[in-house]
């Protein structure tokens, strides 16, 4: 028996508000919504998210048991699924990476952004991935790619892809011990962006150049820089990236 149940809508303002409301309605965990379209799609901060239709539109509910200052580690355990799932269908591992905390590059232009939001006792996952198009001007470091764009891969249907994605996170999350991402540390920093290239950050209003290091099992990104390593919080802590910074290799 799958662990999640799928609900198929043509239209929504977010998949991810819809799931909430289901949510806070008492819907079971695993309990996962794909929209055809979104009139009202939304990233990290707020931030539209092009929603055009022939596009992955996902969001899965979880309830977490244990501590709930763990759960933002679940932003990274849902882009090492999707990072998965890429490699599944085709995309050499090479050409994407993981950039922390909740983002999928592929020849380091984004074509994936998760968004998770906790609520109460649940916390919903949400899954943009471009399949067939994506939007020309977005704001941010990284210009956007999709799927279709990537050379020699038949890009699947989008039900089919969700499967995928959702049997990713649900395996992965049965191996979560709600603490520690220990056990998918391995496989998050040998494929995470920039590992080991110097980056600018911003901790506590001051920018900084440094070397990033990696995730470490908190799900914190660590960077070296004036001779001390500095742990940096999304939610706390600006971080940025930009590929235009001579500083910053576009590899």
């Amino acid at each position: 028996m799958k662990p999640y149940k799928i609900k198929l809508v043509k239209t929504c303002n977010s998949t991810n508000d819809l799931l909430i409301k289901n949510a806070l309605q008492g819907a079971k965990e695993g309990v996962s919504i794909i929209s055809f379209e979104q009139t009202k799609g939304r990233g990290t901060k707020n931030k539209i998210w092009i929603s055009d239709y022939g596009n992955i539109f996902l969001s899965t509910l979880l309830r977490p048991k244990g501590n709930k200052k763990y759960w933002p580690q679940l932003s990274l355990l849902a882009g090492l699924s999707v990072f998965e799932t890429l490699i599944e269908i085709g995309i050499k591992r090479k050409d994407i990476k993981i950039k922390w905390p909740n983002d999928i590059l592929l020849n380091f232009k984004k074509v994936s952004g998760i968004l998770v939001e906790s609520i109460d006792n649940f916390a919903v996952v949400g899954i943009g991935l471009n399949l067939i198009s994506n939007p020309k001007f977005i704001k941010g470091e990284f210009k956007a790619t999709n799927l279709s764009n990537y050379h020699g891969t038949k890009v699947k249907k989008v039900q089919e892809i969700c499967e995928i994605i959702l049997g990713r996170i649900f395996m992965n999350y049965k191996k979560w011990n709600n603490e520690s991402l220990k056990n998918f540390l391995f496989d998050i920093n040998c494929n995470l962006a920039f590992l080991g290239k110097n980056i600018r950050f911003s901790y506590r209003n001051k920018l900084m150049l440094g070397k990033l290091l990696g995730v470490n099992k908190r799900g914190l990104l660590e960077i070296y820089a004036n001779n001390k390593n500095y742990e940096i919080m999304n939610s706390v802590d600006l971080f940025y990236l930009n590929s235009g910074d001579k500083n910053v290799p576009s590899n």
